[in-house]
């Protein structure tokens, strides 16, 4: 029997419900309940973005490229209705390798196999009630789709209102892994090109859109966050992706064949607000490249290219200066301004 799901509040019970990092599963950007999509041309990553998600998440890790990780329950249904065991073994095999882990009994995976879309439910609905889980991810959303036609915005709002119980009554975040239609292979990153009726977007609270780049880079851009702030929508996140082990990261190797722009003078009110943010960054410790990329964004919001940017900036101002294992801040006192 489904447990009833409260929909009638106050507005002093709302104000007493308790608020704060356990509202996100990653902070700022996927909310602990609730449905949100993947998207992206086939063969730019999706699933093993994905996966690597839930990897973590049901490892407990705190972090994932930079954001924070806020897991309960430490665990993951990941729902496969393209790849069979095999396949996924080798796939998760050379992930967890990546990855230093070793795998765990709470990344549980379905293989869709011959199951029609209410079977499939049904098996999630199942297992989720047995097993609380952080996450739940449907991949791909056109083979769970239960209506006719895929462009009908009333039957996807009916196939979406299936999961969003699932979603409310076991309190979990659902990722829905989808395709673009080919006039997005080239266009700019919107939610226009997400493949189906409009439906489908309007109805889920944040829509990662995974792009392609120059040899391993890929953009990861939020083409709607609805508890992100404008910044991070506007800016995209680059990442690099491993053909060896499967796995994104952080990287700033995006710009590293962009040509210096002269050195500009800046004012002392630019200069101090510079250094004030070298400081920050960096507390006294030395940080890689991609640690600095993820306290720049953390502080800033602003995008990895823009980071890299102040990191030049810092570096000819003398902020900040090479050490083993990526950069430190300078102990030399700054030369003032002319």
């Amino acid at each position: 029997m489904k447990a009833k799901i409260k929909t009638i509040w106050t507005a002093k019970e709302l104000i007493a419900m308790p608020s704060g990092e356990s509202k996100f599963l990653l902070h700022n950007y996927l909310p602990s309940e609730g449905m949100g999509a993947l998207v992206g041309m086939p063969g730019i990553g999706k699933s093993q973005f994905a996966r690597q998600l839930a990897i973590l998440v049901a490892a407990g890790a705190t972090e994932f490229l930079g954001m924070r990780l806020n897991t309960i329950h430490r665990r993951v249904i990941y729902v496969t209705t393209e790849d069979y065991p095999d396949q996924i073994k080798f796939m998760l095999q050379k992930q967890l390798e990546g990855l230093g882990l070793d795998a765990s009994e709470n990344l549980i995976f379905i293989s869709a196999g011959m199951s029609s879309p209410e079977e499939l439910m049904k098996k999630i609905v199942d297992l989720a009630t047995k097993y609380p889980v952080d996450l739940i991810v449907i991949d791909s959303y056109g083979d769970v789709f239960n209506g006719r036609d895929i462009n009908s915005n009333s039957e996807i709002r009916s196939s979406l209102k299936l999961f969003d119980e699932i979603a409310q009554q076991n309190h979990c975040f659902i990722l829905f892994l989808h395709h673009i239609n080919k006039k997005g292979y080239s266009a700019k990153p919107g939610q226009e090109h997400v493949q189906g009726g409009s439906a489908f977007t309007q109805k889920l609270r944040t829509v990662f859109y995974l792009t392609d780049g120059k040899g391993d880079i890929r953009e990861l851009n939020l083409v709607k966050g609805n508890y992100t702030s404008k910044k991070a929508r506007e800016n995209p996140l680059i990442l690099e992706f491993s053909e060896e082990n499967f796995l994104f990261k952080i990287t700033d190797l995006a710009f590293e064949s962009e040509p210096e722009s002269e050195f500009r003078v800046v004012s002392r009110e630019e200069k101090d607000i510079t250094k004030i943010l070298a400081s920050k960054i960096f507390r006294d410790e030395t940080l890689s490249a991609e640690e600095f990329l993820k306290r720049h964004r953390e502080i800033t919001f602003q995008s990895d290219r823009t980071a890299y940017r102040n990191r030049q900036t810092m570096a000819k101002l003398g902020l900040i200066t090479e050490a083993p294992g990526g950069y430190r801040l300078n102990s030399e006192p700054m030369p003032e301004p002319k």
